[in-house]
Formats: C-alpha cells, sequence, structure tokens
C-alpha cells in the first residue's frame, strides 16, 4: 500500500492548463464555452496585497475562492485520466480523494509510479508514503492488511503534537 500526495495543489495549480480542460470538458457536454471566460476572470483577476504592495498571481487557485475546489477536482480529474492511461505500472487499486490517492501496487513499482505521476506537470509534483507494519494512514482511515490478506480499517488519529514552553 501507498499514499500519494500531491504537494500544494491550490498553490500549483497551472491556470491555463486548467482553463484550457474546462473548455475542452465544456464542449464535449455541449454547455456553452463562455463559462470558461468567467473562470478565467475568476483565476486571474485577483491581486493579492501584502505589505501594502499588490502582487499578481500567475499560478496557482485562491484558497477562499469558491470555484477554486471545483477547478482543482476537474483538474486531478484531467491529471489522473493521463496518469492511469499512460502509466507504465498499473496500479492493483487505485482511489483519489481530491489531491491525496491510496494506491496497492508492489513495492519494487512504487518509485516508476512515483516518477510517472511526477512527469506529467513540473508544477504538479507528489509524495509518497509507504505502509509501515501493514498499515496505511490515509485520511482519517487506518488501512490494514490482515494475515488472510484481507483489508480492515479503523480510525486514525494523528498524535497531538507536544510543545514545550
Amino acid at each position: 500500500m501507498a499514499s500519494f500526495d500531491v504537494q500544494s495543489l491550490f498553490t500549483c495549480l497551472p491556470v491555463e492548463d486548467c482553463i484550457s480542460i474546462v473548455t475542452r470538458r465544456l464542449k464535449e457536454n455541449n454547455v456553452p464555452v463562455e463559462y470558461a471566460v468567467l473562470l478565467r476572470h475568476c483565476l486571474i483577476s485577483g491581486y493579492p496585497l501584502w505589505k501594502e504592495e499588490f502582487y499578481k498571481q500567475v499560478d496557482g487557485a485562491a484558497m477562499g475562492s469558491p470555484v477554486s475546489p471545483i477547478v482543482a477536482d476537474i483538474f486531478m480529474d484531467d491529471f489522473e485520466e493521463k496518469a492511469l492511461l499512460t502509466s507504465p505500472v498499473n496500479p492493483r487499486f487505485y482511489k483519489r480523494y481530491v489531491d491525496d490517492t491510496f494506491t496497492i501496487l508492489p513495492l519494487d513499482k512504487i518509485t516508476a509510479f512515483l516518477d510517472h505521476l511526477n512527469s506529467i506537470n513540473s508544477k504538479i509534483q507528489s509524495t509518497v508514503e509507504l505502509e509501515a507494519n501493514n498499515s496505511l494512514a490515509f485520511l482519517d482511515v487506518l488501512v490494514i492488511w490482515n494475515p488472510d490478506n484481507t483489508l480492515s480499517h479503523t480510525v486514525y488519529r494523528k498524535r497531538p503534537i507536544q510543545i514545550d514552553i
């Protein structure tokens, strides 16, 4: 078992790619492409203010914007489709939630799969976490390999961080 996580998805989203993907999906579903014009406006018209200076955000989606989670999910759906169609490794099991992916694949294929994911788009880079002691934490679930080769699960909670004051 391995979990792949996209690093800083929202702030790394390639805006032009997102707009192209949305435009293509609108056309495929016979929806007016003018919605993509509105999306472009939402994604590129924000100018963050920091220390009394305005900045133009070139890529990425604003964390508080209502369109950001939708655009991120559409982008990741397209990314996932490309990744799985072109992968030199076919995971035995693959499920994604936003930017976190739970997979089952041979241990000797994990690096090749990670390298493949990281080769698709230079702005979208993933890290991997491997199972330890026949278990893997994924989101708020601890997935466990049982001795009979079945999977079970339980609630997973991170240990609280102890801060010495």
